[in-house]
């Protein structure tokens, strides 16, 4: 039966010998056959991303990033979306080859499946707690599953009543990692399991250039954020924040791009606020940024936010919540206020009006900070994980071929990690 709702925008491999799926080919080298052993095969290792779609948002710029900065450390991706995007939603380009599926439908665990195996993938990453959930559920029961990675990016915030689902899905994943050590903390006592910590990364290259400017006598001050409109996010507060210091007769602009549930409030908050510019999604992060000089993420909650990274190398000095995981991210080189708290966001955006010399250090120190946040370390660390997982559990073919080849090892126990002992043959995971 045609796999007609698996809608790739550009693929590379076609399966060996199937007609299951529709499909656009590009002109690339297949794969001798599935299974990993960089050693053995002398081919990328292929990984495929597993999240929603590719609506604009954090955790769909890591997956592109980490699809373009893997290729140094020989990773071939691609990109599965799960659920269809809403109408009109703002979305970016896929950085490798992508399949868009519904998992409203019936079938959606054996579309997966076939999708995985015609593409040969040897690890899949859950980019997300939930995502985590619905990929346990396809790939449950599945003897041939490639090896799973669930990736946190965000808290548990507005999912505390799927606790459980959420524990049993990622204790069925072959490692778990997160983005911050606060994250990685919450996750290891829901599911019981070591969780990893990976930093994000960006390209730091994109956001260099002369450091910013302060405005002239008589100028604004601009303000940006940037982020989902969310209450998490905190743009209520910010705005709060920022009438104050208006009616305390400071110039200044409140710049806000992005797109969410929270749009329609602060286009009811813009139109009695000339200083409030909503600027909508925004491709290019850089050019948003470079116009301003402070920058604000007055979250509630936070992992490890790519705004925050791109606006500490781009050299804006940054006002943030005072958060663990924001306070081993940023250490010294961002101001911090309590989160929920108004009038401390507006102490703080006061200092950095008035003190302009003060501001100017404090984003200088925030470029020094943000050279560690490089996508090469973060697609690196990632490489490293998804060989560590992926020789773990060979699947059938490989394990063949390894024996042949002298260099099998048995698997032992089904816990999270799982250990290897050596053995003169390979006997394959049972389901």
């Amino acid at each position: 039966m045609p796999l007609r709702s698996i809608a790739p925008i550009a693929t590379a491999n076609p399966p060996r010998g199937s007609k299951s799926m529709d499909r656009a080919t590009a002109s690339t080298q297949p794969w001798p056959w599935p299974g990993w052993a960089d050693a053995v095969t002398q081919r990328p290792l292929r990984v495929a991303h597993f999240l929603p779609n590719m609506a604009v948002g954090g955790r769909e710029r890591i997956a592109n990033t980490l699809c373009t900065a893997g290729a140094a450390h020989g990773i071939a991706p691609i990109l599965i979306g799960y659920e269809l995007a809403a109408p009109h939603t703002a979305t970016l380009t896929p950085a490798a080859p992508y399949w868009q599926l519904d998992r409203t439908t019936p079938d959606f665990a054996k579309r997966l499946r076939t999708l995985l195996a015609d593409q040969q993938i040897d690890v899949i990453q859950a980019q997300g707690h939930i995502p985590a959930c619905h990929l346990a559920q396809a790939l449950k029961g599945w003897r041939d599953a490639p090896p799973s990675i669930a990736t946190m990016h965000v808290g548990l915030q507005g999912t505390r009543r799927w606790l459980w689902p959420i524990r049993q899905s990622l204790r069925a994943m072959d490692r778990l990692t997160a983005v911050s050590h606060d994250m990685a903390r919450t996750y290891s006592r829901l599911s019981g399991c070591d969780v990893s910590v990976v930093p994000n990364g960006i390209d730091t290259r994109l956001f260099a250039g002369p450091m910013p400017t302060q405005p002239a006598s008589g100028w604004p001050f601009r303000f940006a954020m940037l982020s989902r409109l969310d209450a998490i996010k905190g743009h209520a507060d910010a705005v709060a924040a920022a009438d104050m210091l208006v009616r305390a007769g400071h110039l200044l602009e409140l710049h806000v791009a992005g797109d969410g549930e929270g749009r329609p409030a602060l286009e009811d908050l813009e139109h009695s606020r000339p200083w409030l510019r909503l600027a909508g999604q925004v491709g290019n992060p850089a050019e948003f940024l470079r116009p301003c000089h402070g920058f604000l993420l007055p979250s509630r909650a936070e992992g490890m936010p790519l705004a925050l990274m791109e606006a500490m190398a781009a050299g804006l000095p940054c006002v943030v919540s005072d958060l663990p995981s924001l306070r081993a991210m940023a250490g010294n080189a961002v101001c911090y206020a309590p989160a929920r708290s108004p009038a401390a966001l507006a102490t703080a955006m006061h200092r950095l009006i008035i003190d302009r010399e003060g501001a100017a250090r404090l984003g200088a120190s925030a470029r020094d900070c943000a050279t560690a946040f490089g996508a090469d370390t973060m697609a690196a660390a990632y490489a490293r994980i998804y060989r560590e997982v992926a020789k773990h559990r060979p699947n059938a073919d490989l394990a063949r071929e390894l024996t042949r080849k002298g260099v099998g090892s048995r698997l032992v126990g089904s816990g999270n990690p799982t250990r290897m002992v050596p053995a003169r043959g390979f006997e394959p995971l049972a389901p």
